[in-house]
C-alpha cells in the first residue's frame, strides 16, 4: 500500500513539474516587436481606455480618422498613421460604439488583441502571432470607449494589411464577430 501511495505522488509530482514548464517563458524570441497598447509614448506597456462622446460630434481629435466613420451601434477599427513604414509604430483603435460593453482575446499580433494580416497572393496572413504558451485572456471594453494599440511591425513586409479584433458581448458567448479595418498600405 505505502508503495502504491509513493508511486501515486511521484507520478502527480511529475505531471505538474511537466506542467508549470510548458507555461513557457515571458518573452519572446525571433522578433524584436514589442506590441503596447498606450496612448503615449514612454509610458508602461497598459491598456488606456478612453470614454467617447454620447453623440457622435465633428470636433477636432488627434485622430485622423472622421468622426462620421463611426456608425452608432457598431464596433471599428482605425489605424493611424494611415500610411505607416515598415521601421515605424502605429496605433489601431478599437471604438465600441454599441449599447453594450464587448469582450476580446488577447494573445494575437505581438501578444495583443489585434490580429495584423498581410496580404500575401490575394490571401491574408497572420503576423508576428503570440508564442507566449500561456492562458488567453477575455478583455472588456465598455461602451464608447475607445482602446488604443500600438504595434510595432519590425518584421513585416512592405504591402497591402488589415487589422481585425474578434469580440462578443458576453465572456461566454462561443459565436464571436469579426470586424477588420480598411486595408492600409505599409511602405518601406
Amino acid at each position: 500500500m505505502l508503495r502504491k501511495y509513493h508511486m501515486i505522488r511521484i507520478i502527480c509530482v511529475s505531471i505538474a513539474v511537466i506542467l508549470l514548464a510548458s507555461c513557457g517563458q515571458n518573452v519572446t524570441t525571433g522578433t524584436t516587436a514589442v506590441a503596447t497598447a498606450t496612448t503615449q509614448p514612454g509610458s508602461p506597456a497598459t491598456f488606456i481606455p478612453t470614454k467617447l462622446p454620447a453623440s457622435p460630434t465633428t470636433t477636432p481629435s488627434t485622430a485622423k480618422t472622421p468622426a462620421s466613420t463611426a456608425p452608432s451601434g457598431s464596433v471599428t477599427l482605425s489605424i493611424e498613421p494611415v500610411s505607416p513604414r515598415t521601421h515605424m509604430a502605429f496605433v489601431v483603435t478599437i471604438s465600441n460604439h454599441t449599447g453594450q460593453t464587448i469582450y476580446f482575446p488577447d494573445h494575437l499580433t505581438n501578444c495583443t488583441v489585434i490580429l495584423l494580416e498581410h496580404q500575401v497572393a490575394g490571401n491574408w496572413q497572420p503576423i508576428n502571432l503570440c508564442k507566449l504558451m500561456i492562458l488567453t485572456r477575455l478583455l472588456p471594453l465598455n461602451t464608447r470607449q475607445n482602446l488604443a494599440v500600438k504595434l510595432l511591425p519590425s518584421l513585416s513586409a512592405p504591402g497591402l494589411y488589415r487589422a481585425s479584433i474578434r469580440y462578443s458581448t458576453s465572456p461566454r458567448t462561443a459565436l464571436p464577430t469579426t470586424v477588420y479595418s480598411a486595408a492600409f498600405t505599409i511602405s518601406a
